[in-house]
């Protein structure tokens, strides 16, 4: 029931994914903004103009079906290396942060100045709000206010910043507000669909809302009230007490980042289930108090019973 990903599969994806933010970053590749202002806060979950041309077009002549994967598992490969490699060059650009605001007050494009540098959209808009507000109003604005402005750009007192900055948070395909709702949407909708197969299959289970009221903090999508039995590859039979819904691709980063989660887990209530819904990296799946899949299997063994 999974589709799992082999490790090099995986990696030709990342070298193609590298070739689309370098082709994005190559000069007149980005298309012209058309942004216009936007009156009421960005709530909903609305259209998003994203421009992901060039990742399509880095994967013409590749056969995802071949490589096990789909077009969702690229996007979702694509959006985590974005996001790590935002993550590792923050500072790089923090620092710079000076010079991309005289830049911008000589005429250039935040969106522009984004893609040449190859970093997010948004996270080089919200730090030049934070830097226009120091030089031009004498304000060092914390962490919420700077949040506030990017909710409610609106509110941002330059017009040309103001509508750079909504045109930046339409434009980001992984790091605006608007992706945040999305990832937060697909969380919530994959966890409601694991908690209906389990009850399809007559499975008793608690769910996290349900532990969370019973003082538990740090607690799974699902503890299973009696063990089920799942066919591991190798043919053997695993006890599984609790299942971790995730609504993303299960890449070496992402599940580095994720195993101290799962390990107090395996602490608290013994082996479980982790489902990578858009499919995982094979070579992954080595933990026997952890077993990787994609899909609930249809086939559950009631231990006990």
């Amino acid at each position: 029931a999974d589709r799992s990903m082999l490790l090099a599969a995986f990696e030709t994806i990342q070298a193609r994914c590298w070739d689309a933010l370098r082709a994005a970053a190559e000069p007149g590749s980005a298309p012209p903004s058309n942004a216009v202002a936007t009156s009421q806060p960005l709530d909903g979950l609305g259209p998003s103009r994203v421009y992901l041309q060039e990742l399509e077009q880095a994967f013409t002549d590749v056969d995802l079906e071949e490589l096990g994967a789909t077009w969702d598992t690229v996007l979702g490969i694509y959006t985590q290396m974005m996001q790590d490699h935002v993550k590792r060059t923050l500072g790089l650009h923090r620092r710079r942060v000076e010079a991309y605001l005289v830049a911008f007050e000589s005429g250039s494009c935040i969106k522009q100045l984004a893609v040449s540098e190859q970093f997010s959209p948004y996270q080089l808009a919200r730090m030049l709000v934070e830097e226009w507000y120091r030089k031009h109003k004498g304000e060092q604005l914390h962490k919420k206010g700077i949040s506030r402005l990017m909710r409610y750009p609106e509110r941002i007192e330059d017009e040309r910043l103001r509508l750079c900055v909504a045109d930046c948070i339409d434009s980001d395909p992984c790091l605006s507000p608007f992706h945040d709702r999305l990832r937060e949407a697909a969380g919530e909708e994959y966890e409601f669909i694991l908690e209906r197969k389990l009850r399809c299959l007559g499975v008793a289970f608690q769910s996290e809302h349900q532990l969370r009221k019973l003082g538990m903090a740090k607690t799974p999508d699902v503890k299973l009230d009696v063990p089920i039995g799942v066919r591991r590859r190798d043919g053997s039979t695993m006890a599984l007490h609790w299942i971790d819904s995730k609504a993303m691709f299960g890449s070496p980063s992402s599940h580095r980042q994720n195993r101290a989660q799962f390990e107090g887990y395996v602490n608290r209530f013994g082996p479980g289930l982790v489902l990578y819904w858009f499919g995982f990296v094979e070579e992954l799946d080595v933990d026997p108090t952890v077993l990787l899949l994609q899909d609930l299997p249809s086939e559950l063994v009631v231990l006990g019973s």
